[in-house]
């Protein structure tokens, strides 16, 4: 749901910061799939600690945004991980004492993720209750996804984007993506998103588009973790495990997610060092309120048919077209998608950043722009959905 206006999840008796917050929207569908197991989480901002030694801090805003893309499991393990992410965050230490950086949001993720993992284990067990879901609290705390408890089967991908008033902290866990999009950034520093880990050397570069005397940047804030991939690859060699037709023993397609403890039962490893590891790469970027246009998250129904770029200009382009609403372009990305032959379940998140080229509601009315409203409006004076448009172009061909 889009956030036009200030507002917050939860009822807190600690004041909430009185600055202005960012847009944000998103949307899902379940695609061609019979199930949906994708999960969306939003909730910014996140509320003020709690105890009593905080309660003077004037904490900076801070949001969490993720996607996460489950499999096997009819999306149970996805939507619990989406709801106990943040409870687990506002549980730290480090949140307690939060009062600004990178460093510490890096150490949140990286602390909690383990635990959510195991809270997984937990609750995945025969005659469990810890998996039980109150409705109304996953309303409550901006989660969009299944209120049935987690199977022991299955698991699930996960891109979290911790944002904050100066940095953007990504975690990754799988094959979910997140870019961030600048205009007129220096080429020359469009690669400093820092790395706590060894990412993909061959892919680390940002894609630089040059449009007239405007410089967009597509920049990668995760990277996919594929067995194929030669760290991933070395890590489940290492756990008696092997890649064959591209996928850990032969079966998963992603080396790193949340649950599958199927492939993480070797009891003299360490977590982040079984076959299919639970430990998030981090990538921090320095926001720049003249250059930042967006941060976009989406599951891999969406990169399976739009690359970075592409999915960047597909998105410029509805902002072009007059669009305002950022939960109708996040809607109109998928229907793209699906008209692109996307066959797996699909979730798309925006949040719109400062320098965003986004028209105002009088600017739309008086360039005469539609935007989304009028793309829908031709479809159905044409007769087709975007999925009867992808079958007449295949018949065509």
């Amino acid at each position: 749901q889009q956030q036009q206006q200030p507002s917050t999840p939860f009822k807190s008796p600690v004041p909430l910061p009185s600055v202005p917050l960012l847009p944000y929207g998103h949307s899902e569908m379940p695609g061609w799939r019979v199930d949906m197991e994708d999960a969306v989480l939003h909730l910014y901002p996140l509320p003020p600690p709690l105890s009593a030694p905080s309660r003077s801090r004037q904490h900076p805003p801070v949001g969490i945004f993720g996607v996460f893309d489950g499999h096997g499991d009819a999306g149970t393990i996805s939507s619990f991980v989406a709801r106990t992410v943040p409870e687990l965050l506002l549980e730290t230490d480090l949140w307690r004492s939060y009062a600004g950086g990178s460093e510490d949001l890096v150490s949140m993720l990286r602390t909690v993720c383990p635990i959510v993992d195991e809270r997984l284990r937990e609750a995945g067990l025969p005659g469990s209750e810890s998996g039980a879901v109150d409705t109304a609290s996953v309303v409550s705390v901006g989660v969009v996804g299944s209120t049935k408890p987690p199977t022991a089967t299955g698991g699930t991908t996960g891109v979290i984007a911790l944002v904050g008033k100066r940095e953007v902290v990504v975690g990754n866990i799988g094959d979910s993506r997140c870019i961030i999009v600048q205009r007129n950034v220096n080429v020359s520093t469009a690669n400093t998103a820092s790395s706590s880990e060894e990412a993909p050397k061959e892919k680390e570069r940002s894609e630089v588009v040059q449009k007239e005397d405007v410089t967009i940047v597509v920049k990668p804030m995760s990277f996919d973790h594929k067995p194929t991939t030669a760290c991933e690859h070395g890590r489940i060699v290492n756990a008696n495990g092997l890649v064959h037709m591209k996928r850990v023993d032969g079966d998963l397609a992603v080396s790193r997610g949340l649950g599958d403890f199927r492939f993480k039962g070797n009891g003299d490893l360490k977590a982040e060092h079984q076959k299919v590891s639970s430990s998030p790469d981090m990538l921090v970027n320095p926001r720049d309120p003249g250059s930042d246009e967006m941060i976009i998250l989406a599951c891999d129904g969406i990169w399976d048919v739009l690359s970075n770029q592409e999915c960047a200009k597909t998105v410029q382009g509805l902002l072009d077209e007059g669009e305002t609403n950022v939960d109708m372009v996040c809607e109109e990305v998928l229907d793209i998608c699906l008209e692109k032959d996307s066959r797996d379940n699909m979730t798309f998140c925006m949040i719109a950043l400062p320098a965003c080229k986004m028209m105002t509601e009088e600017q739309k009315t008086r360039s005469g722009k539609g935007g989304v409203a009028a793309r829908r409006e031709a479809r159905e004076e044409k007769g087709v959905t975007p999925g009867q448009s992808r079958r007449a172009r295949r018949a065509a061909a």
